[in-house]
């Protein structure tokens, strides 16, 4: 997997460029098509049809709506290749990619899910709440 690096708030299109081997810039401008022109980087003009419209688009499962959480941050199954979404306690979300054990962050880091929980919180401040993988 080649890590693809996100624009402000793409974390959603990042993750979708790294599990199907695009670049971001051709997952955003796909996206931007599809959901009429609106900007990714302005999370409140998103809706949970704009994510679901992609993310059928790009025939991808269904990364984090309607998902149940997993029970443990510990310990993920990371084996094979899929998403990771992290909802944190403040109320905000990332989403990120993951293949053979690693985590694939759209911010720019290639770590291990420990290694990547370890460091969380001093990159954004934030407290994991609740962690959702999906394997494609």
């Amino acid at each position: 997997m080649k890590l693809e690096i996100q624009g402000e708030n793409e974390c959603f299109l990042g993750t979708i460029a790294m599990l199907k081997n695009l670049s971001i810039k051709e997952v955003r401008e796909k996206a931007l098509e599809l959901v009429s022109g609106k900007d990714w980087m302005i999370t409140e003009s998103r809706t949970t049809e704009d994510f679901e419209t992609v993310r059928k688009f790009f025939n991808l499962p269904a990364l984090y709506i309607g998902v149940t959480p997993t029970s443990t941050i510990e310990t993920l199954d990371l084996s094979g290749k899929g998403s990771v979404y992290v909802g944190w306690i403040e109320g905000r979300a990332h989403i990120m990619a993951f293949e053979k054990g690693f985590i694939y962050d759209p911010n720019g880091w290639i770590e291990t899910w420990e290694e990547w929980k370890e460091k969380s919180f001093a990159r954004y401040g934030l407290t994991i709440e609740s962690v959702i993988v999906t394997k494609i």
